[in-house]
């Protein structure tokens, strides 16, 4: 699976956390055909009717499993976190493997879902897409390593 970056317009949803269901989702944004879950998270990114761009991040998430840290905002342009899944079945959830994490500012409301080694190994090699109103993308190369959520407010 290899992920790609298109800049230019963004897809139009907003990701919110419902804090009663313990749940993301994504509101405003088109259908869904899709997911490809991050490993061993119960969050997914869901894939629109071009079978290529992610229109949405949903899924299971409860704060008890986050880890409290500082995040900063990386700077990213606008544009479309695409993926090339060559064969898929509609409404079905593939496998996308890595150490994933969830870590979480309390001051800033911002989520970091990241593969372990992103915080020691990011650089000056990734590149950034601001893909929905409140979501940042990084890829190394054509591997998804972090996501980036603003407006989480927990408490």
């Amino acid at each position: 699976m290899k992920f790609h970056i298109v800049y230019g317009s963004m897809v139009s949803g907003s990701i919110q956390y419902n804090q009663s269901e313990l749940s993301f989702d994504t509101i405003e944004n088109e259908e869904r055909l899709f997911t490809i879950i991050l490993e061993d998270l119960y969050l997914g990114l869901d894939i629109g009717v071009d079978c290529k761009t992610v229109c949405a991040i949903s899924g299971l998430s409860s704060p008890r499993l986050w880890k409290p840290s500082k995040i900063e905002l990386p700077y990213a342009k606008d544009g479309r976190l695409t993926v090339n899944v060559p064969e898929f079945v509609q409404g079905c959830g593939y496998s996308y493997s890595g150490d994933w994490h969830i870590c979480y500012d309390r001051d800033t409301k911002m989520v970091l879902v990241s593969k372990s080694t992103y915080e020691t190994d990011y650089g000056d090699n990734c590149q950034y897409v601001k893909f929905l109103k409140n979501a940042i993308s990084v890829l190394r190369g054509t591997e998804l390593i972090a996501l980036y959520i603003e407006g989480v407010n927990i408490y």
